[in-house]
């Protein structure tokens, strides 16, 4: 609406705002699926390379959700590449996010960390030595609520450009205050939050943002160690967490044998539909009837316990968006 716009408007036009591409400009992955098919086999014939199915928010999946793997001939491929056309980029940690999500997605800025070693096919866009930012803070901001409000006021179609995520806004960090007093910042910052996993209150960490904002001069590197700090968190709360369901399956497979293979569903729980996304009463009605059956069919095969201890592991606790 106008007031989104408005609001949206006096973000870019504040003098301490710059654009991401300041910071951590994104390039495009190395592996054409076009140009390079003749490097590229379903037979294991190298590593991996990674599609945007790979990329989930704060993880990295081993399976890709869509499609066969593809593997490339890593002798053939670094034999025609060139030095200097961004080849040494794979060994280095990367931000890999997807180029293609769709607009009714529940998320449409989808990106993890890329561990070293790792081929990006160009159905991701990545991001490599961020300059002055710390990568996990990087990270920090693509995945953030911000972002994902600012992009969907303007996308109009189901790709993530590079150039949208490039002018994405950024607050101007100095980068002035002195290391030591950083690092007490952030081991406050680290206890703050600690804290609130035990009384899942933001109240006090929020201020402590707010008093590092208004602090004379500016500690916003503060902000940025935090947020470095958390989308680590992230990723390592989303590994264990994707941890915890593979034992669950695997326990389940053992327990249920040929059956399991029917309770695919239950490896994603359904989601419960939101309302404020149906504009249609009739396709929401469908939606909810769905989700309705598909419970249903698994606690028919499962038992209620067992679906609610999957849906629980579905919901590892981690912090929200608005948190």
């Amino acid at each position: 609406d106008n007031k989104c716009i408005q609001l949206a408007l006096k973000l870019y036009r504040s003098r301490n705002v710059k654009r991401f591409s300041d910071f951590a400009p994104t390039n495009q992955g190395e592996v054409n699926l076009t140009t390079h098919a003749d490097m590229l086999s379903e037979e294991k014939i190298g590593p991996i390379v990674l599609r945007g199915a790979h990329v989930g928010r704060y993880f990295l999946s081993e399976i890709q959700k869509q499609g066969k793997p593809l593997y490339i001939n890593e002798v053939k491929f670094k034999k025609a590449k060139q030095q200097g056309t961004r080849i040494e980029d794979i060994d280095k940690l990367r931000i890999g996010y997807q180029r293609g999500a769709g607009i009714d997605n529940w998320r449409r800025i989808i990106a993890t960390i890329i561990p070293p070693g790792n081929y990006c096919s160009d159905t991701i866009n990545y991001i490599v030595d961020p300059n002055r930012i710390d990568i996990f803070a990087a990270l920090g901001f693509l995945n953030s609520t911000l972002w994902e409000w600012r992009f969907r006021l303007t996308s109009t179609d189901n790709h993530v450009n590079a150039y949208e995520i490039d002018g994405m806004p950024v607050i101007h960090i100095p980068f002035s205050t002195p290391q030591p007093s950083r690092d007490e910042l952030l081991a406050d910052a680290k206890s703050l939050y600690a804290c609130f996993l035990d009384s899942r209150d933001p109240i006090t960490i929020m201020k402590f943002v707010a008093d590092r904002l208004s602090a004379e001069p500016e500690e916003s590197d503060a902000i940025h160690d935090l947020l470095a700090f958390l989308a680590e968190r992230m990723i390592d709360m989303n590994k264990a967490k994707h941890e915890a369901l593979k034992a669950f399956e695997t326990d389940l497979e053992g327990a249920l044998g040929e059956k399991a293979g029917k309770l695919s569903r239950l490896y994603t729980p359904p989601k419960r539909p939101n309302p404020d996304k149906f504009k249609d009463d009739a396709k929401l009605r469908a939606k909810q009837a769905e989700y309705m059956e598909a419970l249903k069919d698994a606690e028919t095969l499962l038992g209620k316990d067992l679906v609610k201890k999957r849906i629980e592991l579905e919901n590892f606790p981690i912090l929200s968006d608005e948190q």
